[in-house]
């Protein structure tokens, strides 16, 4: 027996390794920057724009793309890269700890229509080739910057907004003679849905105001962030409102794009009753006076 497994141990230790591969992990950390472009340019005009890449893990292979956000849009626009050793997509190495400052120049043709047009600068890494005989654990990862350009000749833009929903989302909604009462229990969380169209050409930025009265003179103001709101597009924008008690209450929304734009208004409103507490009162006097009349027919 001894002697079979001498012969046996060194076989099957042959078998095992030249059946079995090594796998190695690669560790991937790029950064970007700027993560967000906007420029504004003429017709017939050309410029630059500089992005730096930065490698924080393993050396990588890289591959640079800019790409209009509807791939199926023809681009107006012309991109070439200003480095004589990177070019659009075509993979580089990127050794650890290094960066690249990469100059993109756009050129924008005279007969370009007016209007906006909307890229994203993307940078990829590529999983290295793996040797014979090792497994790679390949780590891939993708990073976009948008980039977003306004053509205009006189620098003037088109802001067509609109608020197309301005509502409340209450759990508990009551039709009555035809109005609908938005109707809380008090201290609920009151949910805010407020939807902005943009009909326009050129993105625009809505900032403002939802206003909140209230009964006893109350009154609550709640900031709205400026955010891009893209041509022909719509944002969504959500708020959770709380810490209201009793009455009916008047919300409105107040948004403005800058100055010399025409502001735009919406309102609805709800009513914050104590639901539990009025339930919880009824049934303890409706138990008070069942124990009353009992204790009084004994």
């Amino acid at each position: 027996m001894g002697k079979k497994l001498f012969f046996i141990l060194p076989f099957l230790t042959t078998i095992y390794f030249l059946l079995t591969t090594s796998s190695s992990a690669q560790a991937v950390s790029l950064s970007l920057s700027p993560t967000l472009t906007e420029i504004a340019i003429k017709p017939g005009i050309s410029t630059s724009i500089k992005y730096k890449i930065e490698n924080r893990g393993d050396p990588a292979i890289v591959n640079i793309q800019i790409l209009p956000f509807d791939t199926n849009q023809k681009s107006p626009v012309s991109f070439s890269l200003d480095n004589s050793n990177v070019k659009l997509a075509e993979p580089f190495f990127l050794k650890n700890s290094d960066s690249l400052e990469v100059i993109v120049n756009l050129q924008v043709p005279q007969e370009s229509a007016q209007r906006d047009y909307y890229y994203n600068f993307i940078i990829e890494s590529q999983p290295p080739p793996s040797q014979e005989g090792t497994a790679n654990l390949r780590a891939k990862i993708s990073l976009k910057s948008p980039l977003l350009i306004t053509v205009t000749g006189d620098g003037e833009v088109e802001i067509k907004p609109k608020i197309s929903l301005f509502e409340i989302t209450p759990k508990n909604k009551i039709n009555l003679l035809g109005f609908k009462i938005n109707l809380f229990n008090s201290f609920e969380r009151v949910p805010v849905v407020l939807v902005v169209d943009n009909k326009g050409k050129n993105l625009i930025k809505p900032r403002g105001q939802i206003n909140v009265r209230g009964p006893f003179w109350q009154s609550r103001r709640y900031e709205i962030k400026s955010e891009n709101v893209l041509s022909e597009s719509q944002k969504k924008i959500s708020l959770n409102l709380s810490g209201f008690i009793f009455g009916y209450y008047k919300i409105s929304a107040n948004l403005s794009f800058g100055e010399g734009t025409p502001s735009i208004f919406a309102s609805t409103s709800f009513i914050v009753l104590p639901i539990r507490i009025t339930v919880f009162a009824s049934a303890v006097f409706i138990l008070l006076i069942f124990l009353i009349y009992k204790f009084k027919k004994s």
